[in-house]
């Protein structure tokens, strides 16, 4: 296998994935609770868990759009990112169940992936203590 070959491959998946974090970042962004929700120091329950579906959802969606091609468009699954992203912002209790809501669909959908969610959790509390 050519080097240069996997090399563009690699740039061309990390652009993708640079694309669908500006676009789903957008997306959010434009929400006025969420805009709210970001810039609040010490959240309630009830705010952590809105802040986590906030960034869960809409990324849930992007690994339901892998799974469901069958992994042919890698560029869209952005579970590791989002989990340490939500870990730094929030805090570990929102790390978790934005790790948790990314890693539903790789866990229920086949091919099981069960894997998924253990790692998604190391990742959140990772995050939550490097905040």
């Amino acid at each position: 296998m050519d080097p240069s070959a996997s090399t563009a491959s690699l740039f061309v998946t990390l652009l993708i994935k640079l694309g669908v974090v500006a676009l789903l970042a957008g997306f959010i962004a434009r929400f006025g609770r969420f805009r709210r929700l970001l810039f609040i120091e010490q959240r309630s329950p009830r705010q952590k868990l809105q802040f986590a579906a906030f960034l869960g959802v809409p990324f849930m969606l992007s690994m339901l759009t892998r799974l469901l091609g069958h992994g042919s468009y890698p560029g869209t699954d952005l579970s590791l990112e989002v989990t340490v992203l939500g870990g730094l912002l929030g805090g570990t209790i929102v790390g978790l169940v934005v790790g948790m809501i990314v890693s539903l669909p790789a866990v229920l959908i086949p091919p099981h992936e069960i894997l998924a969610a253990p790692m998604a959790v190391l990742y959140a509390v990772v995050a939550g203590m490097v905040r």
